[in-house]
């Protein structure tokens, strides 16, 4: 039976606190835009993604157009669960726990309110989360705009480039 899910942040602070993702047999955190990098430290920031291709010996990517946290934990939640940054959080912080669009939304069931809310395997209609979905649009146009091939992610485990099958990010975020 579908059913009609209204999201609410529970701030349980689990998606702040457990940044570090499987990505296609590496690790990669948050995706952030070039001009959200600025809000963290320096150190910490790291590149995501990035197309075309340059070095014979030593291939990467051409250009970078998203970056990542190299932590686990964001820098920027309290004790308390809130968030420091809260009213410039990050594009994919608004969007959380929605992934994906053009037909196909991904709810994270780590999300302590996804969790409590569907059962695993129901499905869900119809969704009333309109700051996590216009975030969420957003982040789908830009990857769409700027997934290229060869598409290349940083993998934090090895702290080295790898080439990342496109078509795979392309189902995921439901085009192609």
């Amino acid at each position: 039976m579908a059913k009609l899910l209204r999201f609410k942040c529970g701030r349980c602070g689990y998606c702040c606190r457990h940044l570090l993702v499987d990505i296609e047999g590496g690790k990669g955190t948050i995706f952030l835009l070039p001009s959200e990098t600025k809000l963290f430290p320096k150190e910490l920031i790291k590149p995501l993604f990035g197309t075309g291709l340059k070095g014979r010996s030593r291939p990467r990517p051409a250009q970078f157009w998203s970056y990542q946290l190299n932590t686990n934990v964001c820098p920027h939640i309290k004790p308390d669960n809130n968030c420091a940054i809260y009213a410039k959080r990050p594009l994919i912080c608004r969007a959380y726990p929605f992934e994906g669009g053009f037909g196909v939304i991904i709810l994270h069931r780590e999300c302590s309110t996804i969790a409590e809310t569907i059962k695993e395997g129901e499905i869900v209609e119809t969704i009333v989360a309109p700051e996590e979905k216009q975030a969420n649009d957003i982040l789908v146009n830009y990857v769409r705009q700027h997934a290229g091939s060869p598409l290349w992610h940083f993998d934090l485990k090895t702290q080295k480039w790898r080439i990342f099958p496109a078509d795979k990010i392309r189902r995921r975020i439901g085009f192609g």
